[in-house]
């Protein structure tokens, strides 16, 4: 880019930190974010958020956590889509209890987690064999007004027939659509899924006649 005259600003070396972190270049990208300060280019908070994400994907949690604290010393304020980044990162690394700590750590700074926030840790729970904690965390997310949509209702469903509690999960869906959320294919699968699994084929059947009712077009994965 120097060779042709063109002096490169933030957004080029967010899209060359962001290139670099996609093929594993993680040294590379660290090293261009210390080039930018050097050149007395300011890293904004999508820079800094494009490398926890690229650290996160690699399962650096701890360089990413690392730079976090880098930016704040720094001044550089992160928001809901940062934390959003490592707390997603730190579940998928199992690192739910850690995960945990940061959403209150997010709070007590005043960054208020959204529905992202809490599907990322609510499946991160489901995953980690912990519905009963799931299932609170629904509870607390609704209680501060962020309410759960078809994604979160997903999780807790899968959840809940992975570890044989069809009921609960027939009530989750219930549930679900008396609160105005409407389920989707995805749901209707993994509930049949469940149903047949637990030799509940019945009421599998009468599931997928439900389905159809409701406008919900059976796929390849609902019949297999």
């Amino acid at each position: 880019m120097y060779s042709m005259g063109i002096i490169p600003d933030i957004v080029s070396y967010t899209s060359l930190i962001n290139g670099l972190c996609k093929v594993g270049a993680l040294d590379r990208a660290e090293k261009l974010l210390l080039t930018m300060v050097y050149e007395d280019l300011k890293p904004n908070v999508v820079t800094y958020s494009t490398l926890i994400n690229g650290l996160c994907k690699h399962g650096e949690i701890e360089r990413a956590m690392v730079l976090l604290h880098s930016m704040k010393s720094k001044g550089h304020e992160p928001n809901v889509v940062t934390y959003n980044i490592l707390i997603d990162g730190m579940c998928k690394n199992a690192k739910i209890e850690r995960a945990m700590e940061l959403l209150h750590s997010m709070k007590s700074e005043g960054h208020e987690p959204n529905v992202v926030t809490y599907n990322s840790l609510i499946d991160g729970l489901c995953k980690h064999g912990d519905i009963e904690k799931a299932m609170v965390l629904l509870h607390t997310m609704k209680s501060e007004g962020h309410m759960p949509n078809v994604v979160t209702c997903n999780i807790l469903i899968y959840g809940l027939c992975k570890n044989g509690e069809i009921e609960r999960a027939m009530e989750l869906l219930h549930s679900m659509k008396s609160e105005g959320h409407e389920p989707d294919v995805v749901t209707y699968n993994i509930l049949i899924d469940g149903l047949c699994k637990n030799a509940k084929i019945e009421r599998a059947m009468e599931l997928l006649h439900s389905m159809k009712s409701d406008g919900h077009e059976p796929t390849v994965v609902t019949y297999s």
